[in-house]
């Protein structure tokens, strides 16, 4: 009697469990299925922790919010997007770790990112060999041209930021120049930008230094600029902590050379936390006509995202990636041609996108100076 009611008690709870399951199961099909909707998941890569969250995560909140508008635009398709991301980190290493994560845990097809050129240089060949989409909304380095097939961006490669610099400095006469720059992906391509642009318009280079990623102290190489007395200094950091410190340093080391930046020292969240080391400093921004749209500065507000152009291409990259999906469902192939087809695709907010044999958009830059706190344009 005692087996067979141990045996009772067994069989109860087992029923009682396998019920739970097959409800569980059933919520879980319920939730994929309910009005037949049709899920669609992609990864991102961003960064999340360290000096490149001061990107990651206002880039994370566009996409939300871009998720959602898109989400709110499919509803009477069925369709939902659903986005896993992965923290990049801001390095090669850790963004190919989060891809290998995505497409063989997650099983996805798609990512967007990375954010800095060092995640998407990373993971390029990782997702080429196995045919899943990289599309970057803000790697700018000249290097993702050529990443390969399945690589796309919907942000300028700085090819356009050199020369739009290089030409303002040889119309403001500056004949000595030295540069601090970060060793970076992003950073260095500038750097080797700036070093086979100016010399050819007479511009000599008196000093050339590159300090570790994320250094907290670079007086030893401003030492070395002040003694080289340059007419102006390029500052070419990576993320706006590092900014911060290439200004604060720049300020107390006396050097009296004019400033100038990359585009990190025009983005409004460095200039608001620093503005009176930056004023009077000069850099390049990528030229769109929603900046000052109230529309675009609402939706700024409403993703904390003080990253100008950024914002914009973060938000309307989701967009180019959705209405793709619409046409190729998880097809990489078919989203890959349709994005080299792809012909003056009208953003919400960055204007036209056309892509070229690379992947890459043509970008155009313009010079703005920190004036009494505030980005004015200059040229």
């Amino acid at each position: 009697m005692k087996k067979m009611k141990k045996m009772r008690i067994f069989l109860g709870i087992f029923f009682v469990f396998s019920l739970m399951l097959l409800s569980s199961c059933s919520t879980e099909q319920s939730k994929q299925n309910s009005g037949n909707v049709k899920v669609y998941r992609i990864g991102s890569v961003v960064p999340l922790t360290g000096e490149g969250a001061v990107y990651g995560i206002p880039v994370q909140r566009v996409e939300q919010k871009a998720v959602a508008d898109l989400n709110e635009k499919w509803a009477s398709k069925n369709m939902k997007l659903e986005v896993v991301y992965e923290d990049g980190k801001c390095n090669g290493r850790d963004a190919l770790t989060a891809s290998q994560n995505l497409v063989n845990l997650q099983g996805v097809k798609i990512i967007i990112g990375g954010t800095c050129s060092s995640e998407t240089l990373g993971m390029a060949p990782f997702t080429e060999e196995n045919k899943v989409l990289l599309f970057s909304t803000l790697s700018s380095s000249p290097d993702v041209s050529n990443a390969g097939d399945f690589v796309f961006r919907n942000y300028p490669s700085d090819v356009a930021q050199v020369e739009a610099m290089v030409s303002f400095i040889k119309s403001k006469g500056y004949k000595n120049i030295a540069i601090l720059s970060e060793n970076t992906d992003y950073v260095q391509a500038l750097r080797k930008g700036y070093n086979d642009q100016l010399p050819k318009q007479g511009v000599k280079i008196v000093a050339d230094e590159v300090v570790s990623p994320n250094a907290k102290d670079v007086k030893t190489e401003l030492s070395k600029i002040k003694s080289a007395k340059p007419d102006a200094v390029l500052l070419l950091p990576q993320t706006i902590p590092t900014g911060a410190v290439f200004a604060k340093q720049y300020f107390e080391s006396g050097i009296k050379a004019q400033v100038l930046g990359n585009e990190v020292f025009g983005l409004p969240e460095l200039v608001r936390e620093n503005s009176q080391i930056v004023e009077g400093a000069y850099s390049p921004s990528a030229v769109f006509d929603k900046e000052k749209d109230p529309e675009f500065l609402e939706f700024t507000k409403q993703t904390d995202c003080q990253l100008g152009f950024y914002c914009a291409t973060t938000y309307d990259g989701v967009f180019i990636i959705g209405e793709l999906i619409e046409k190729c469902g998880e097809n990489t192939e078919c989203i890959k041609g349709q994005l080299y087809s792809l012909k003056d695709w009208q953003g919400k907010f960055s204007g036209s996108t056309t892509f070229d044999k690379n992947g890459d958009v043509k970008g155009q830059f313009q010079i703005n100076q920190v004036v009494q706190g505030q980005i004015v344009k200059v040229s």
